[in-house]
């Protein structure tokens, strides 16, 4: 899952599906397992703009919010359920 892409291509500017989507995931779990803020996230993860991170926050979580996933106070466990969850739009 999330931990198939090397650091440097989560850093990096290439937006493929399945790299957004492990960004979005380690975008919610920094701001939901750490005190770090949007802007201090975004740094991190290849000089993102805060705004950037505030979005893949806010996609996660909807997904979390539409399949009702439980979340785990475990960050692996919520990584794993994440990365195997729905994100379609479907209605």
């Amino acid at each position: 899952y999330i931990t198939q892409f090397p650091a440097v291509h989560i850093r990096g500017q290439r937006r493929l599906g399945n790299l957004v989507r492990a960004r979005q995931i380690l975008f919610w779990l920094a701001k939901n397992n750490t005190e770090a803020s949007f802007v201090q996230i975004g740094r991190l993860v290849g000089g993102r703009d805060h705004t950037t991170v505030m979005h893949g926050v806010r996609r996660v979580q909807a997904v979390i919010d539409r399949l009702n996933i439980e979340v785990s106070d475990c960050p692996v466990t919520m990584a794993e359920r994440l990365w195997r969850a729905e994100w379609s739009r479907g209605k």
